[in-house]
C-alpha cells in the first residue's frame, strides 16, 4: 500500500470521525436555529462541544495511541511451524489468518483496558520473507467530558525463530515422556489389525511420537503423560484390558526439588478373540445363567460376548470380571478344520436370535468325504446360511487332546463332538476396498502375518458390525492381476511363449481355487461404506 493511498485513507477516516464528533455533541435540535462558536485554538466556526475545539485541533492536542508499543516480537518454531502464545502454548497459524491476527492483538499491551475500544484490525502487506508482520489497529477512547476520539496506528511484529519444547526433546536421547505398551498373549495378530483400524478411524495416533513393534504387541510413545492416559482410556474402550502403571526416574534437581520421570502404562489385552472356543469355569457359567460350559466367543469390545452354539443362548462378562477369573481359550482359529455339509434340518429354539438360527447339520470331514462311517450329526447356530454342498469350518473336539483343567471337570455328555464356527466362501481375486496402516517400525516381515491379515479382511466383508467400525477406501482397479495392496512394477512386453505360460498358470490357479473352495461368494461391499483416497499410500 503506497503512502498516497494511506494518506487519502486517513483523510477520509478523519472526515468521518469529525462528522461523528460534531453530530454526537450537538446540543440543539433541528427545529431550533444552529448556534456556532469559535475554536479556542484556530478560531474556526464550529458547533458547541465540551472541548470548545475543532476536530483537527483536538487530534493535534491529544494522542490516544501514545501508550501503545509500535514494535512487538513473535516467537516461531520453524520445525513444527507454530507460534508461541505465552507462557507455554504453541499454536499453528497461517499467514494473515484469523488465528494469527488474534495472537498479534493479544501481544499488544493496553488493548484490554476498559476505556479502550477496539474498532478494527487488519494486516498490511509485507514481503513474505521479510520476517515482519504489520497490523493496522483502529481504537476509540472517550476524552474530555464525553467526547470520543478515534485513531489508527500500525504495529510491526518481528518474527524470531525459537525452538519449542516438543522439537527440543525430539533431538535428545529422552525424546518421550510416557509410553503405552499394548500386549496380547496369542499366536495371531487379528486383534491388533482391528485395533489399528480403530485408532486410524478416531485419529488417536495424532499425539504419538513413535510407534514400534514389540513381541506380542505394539509400543506407543508420547511427549506428554496426559496424552498417554487418553490413549490408554481408548484402548480400554475397544477391548478388555488390564492396566499397570510404572515410572522410572530420569533426572532430578535436589536444590529445586524437581524430578523428571518416564512413565510406562502396560495394557494387557484379554487373550480371547472372536471365534475362539472356551470352557467357562463353573462360577462364570452359573453367573451367566447356566451358559455353556462349552461356548464360542461371539464378539469382543468393552465386554466379552459368548454364544452357546447348541441353544443360541448369549451373555457377556465385563473386563473386570474376566481378569478376576481369568481363563484361556480351549481352541483358537488355528485349530479350525474343514467339514462338508451333507444335509441341514432347521430346529426350534427357546432363545431367539436375529443373526443365527438353530439347525441339525449332517457333516463329514472334507478329507473323509465318501466314508459313511465318519458322518456326524451336530447342532449348530448357522442354520440360516448353511445348505447341502457347503463347506464349513469348525472344531473337532472328538479327535483333539486338551490340557485344560476346567474342561476335564465337565461331563462328557455336555461336550459336543464338533462345533461349527463359520461358512467358507469363495475367495475373490481383487477386493473392492482397501485399508490404511499405521506408520509402525516393523521388526518382523509382514509375510509372517499375511494369512491373519487376509482373514481380517474376510471378517470385514462378512460382518457388518466390524465394517462399520473401520474406514474403508476404494481400491484402485487391478484388472491386470495381482494383490490390491501392492504396487505395480515396471511393465515389459511379453513374448508369445511367456504369454502362453502365463495363461496356463492362470488357468491352473483358477481350477485349484474352484476345487478347494465351494459355495457362493460374498456380495461386494456397498459404495456408501467406501471413501475415496486421494493420498498416495
Amino acid at each position: 500500500m503506497t503512502q498516497q493511498h494511506l494518506h487519502h485513507h486517513e483523510h477520509d477516516h478523519h472526515q468521518s470521525a469529525e462528522h461523528d464528533f460534531s453530530d454526537t455533541h450537538s446540543t440543539h435540535s433541528k427545529s431550533e436555529p444552529q448556534h456556532t462558536v469559535l475554536c479556542c485554538l484556530c478560531g474556526t466556526s464550529i458547533h458547541p462541544n465540551p472541548t470548545s475545539m475543532c476536530f483537527t485541533c483536538l487530534q493535534s492536542q491529544m494522542d490516544i495511541t501514545e501508550n501503545f508499543a509500535r514494535e512487538e516480537i513473535l516467537m516461531w518454531c520453524r520445525e513444527c511451524e507454530r507460534y508461541l502464545q505465552p507462557p507455554k502454548y504453541w499454536m499453528p497459524a497461517e499467514l494473515e489468518s484469523k488465528e494469527l491476527l488474534t495472537l498479534c492483538l493479544k501481544r499488544v499491551k493496553g488493548l484490554q483496558k476498559r476505556e479502550i475500544k477496539l474498532v478494527d484490525a487488519k494486516f498490511l502487506w509485507t514481503e513474505p520473507h521479510s520476517r515482519r508482520l504489520k497490523v493496522q489497529i483502529t481504537v476509540q477512547k472517550e476524552v474530555l467530558a464525553g467526547a470520543k476520539l478515534q485513531q489508527s496506528f500500525v504495529v510491526e511484529f518481528v518474527v524470531k525463530n525459537f525452538q519449542c519444547d516438543a522439537c527440543k526433546t525430539s533431538y535428545t536421547k529422552y525424546d518421550w515422556v510416557a509410553s503405552v505398551q499394548v500386549r496380547q498373549k496369542v499366536d495371531h495378530k487379528r486383534t491388533f489389525f482391528f485395533l489399528e483400524q480403530a485408532i486410524l478411524k478416531t485419529n488417536q495416533h495424532s499425539d504419538c511420537i513413535n510407534i514400534k513393534e514389540a513381541p506380542d504387541g505394539l509400543d506407543f510413545y508420547f511427549s506428554s503423560r496426559s496424552h498417554a492416559h487418553k490413549f490408554k482410556d481408548f484402548i480400554c474402550s475397544v477391548s478388555p484390558t488390564h492396566v499397570e502403571v510404572s515410572k522410572q526416574l530420569v533426572t532430578h534437581d535436589t536444590k529445586s526439588n524437581v524430578f523428571n520421570y518416564k512413565h510406562s502404562l502396560s495394557c494387557t489385552l484379554a487373550p480371547l478373540c472372536r471365534e475362539d472356543l472356551v470352557c467357562l469355569p463353573p462360577m462364570i457359567s452359573s453367573s451367566l445363567g447356566g451358559l455353556g460350559p462349552i461356548a464360542l466367543v461371539n464378539r469382543v469390545n468393552q465386554a466379552i460376548h459368548f454364544l452357546d452354539p447348541r441353544t443360541l443362548k448369549t451373555n457377556e462378562i465385563s473386563s473386570s470380571m474376566y481378569f478376576k477369573h481369568q481363563f484361556t481359550p480351549v481352541m483358537t482359529s488355528r485349530n479350525l478344520l474343514e467339514f462338508y455339509v451333507l444335509n441341514v434340518e432347521p430346529l426350534e429354539s427357546t432363545f431367539a436370535h436375529k443373526k443365527y438360527q438353530l439347525c441339525m447339520a449332517e457333516i463329514v470331514r472334507s478329507d473323509e468325504v465318501g466314508n459313511e462311517n465318519e458322518i456326524q450329526f451336530v447342532k449348530t447356530h448357522l442354520g440360516n446360511i448353511l445348505g447341502p454342498g457347503d463347506t464349513v469350518l469348525g472344531y473337532d473336539l472328538l479327535r483333539s487332546n486338551f490340557n485344560d483343567v476346567a474342561l476335564h471337570k465337565v461331563k462328557k455328555s455336555k461336550i459336543p463332538d464338533v462345533v461349527l464356527v463359520r461358512k467358507v466362501y469363495a475367495k475373490k481375486q481383487n477386493r473392492k476396498f482397501k485399508v490404511k496402516k499405521l506408520p509402525i517400525q516393523q521388526t518382523s516381515s509382514e509375510e509372517k502375518h499375511k494369512d491373519d491379515f487376509e482373514r481380517f479382511l474376510d471378517e470385514i466383508e462378512e460382518d457388518e458390525e466390524i465394517r462399520g467400525a473401520v474406514r474403508l477406501f476404494k481400491a484402485k482397479d487391478n484388472s491386470s492381476g495381482g494383490s490390491s495392496g501392492g504396487g505395480a512394477g515396471p511393465q515389459r512386453t511379453l513374448s508369445k511363449k511367456d504369454k502362453r505360460k502365463l495363461k496356463k498358470q492362470q488357468a491352473q490357479e483358477k481350477e485349484t481355487s474352484e476345487e478347494t473352495v465351494s459355495g457362493e461368494a460374498l456380495p461386494d461391499i456397498a459404495d456408501n461404506y467406501l471413501e475415496s483416497d486421494n493420498e498416495d499410500d
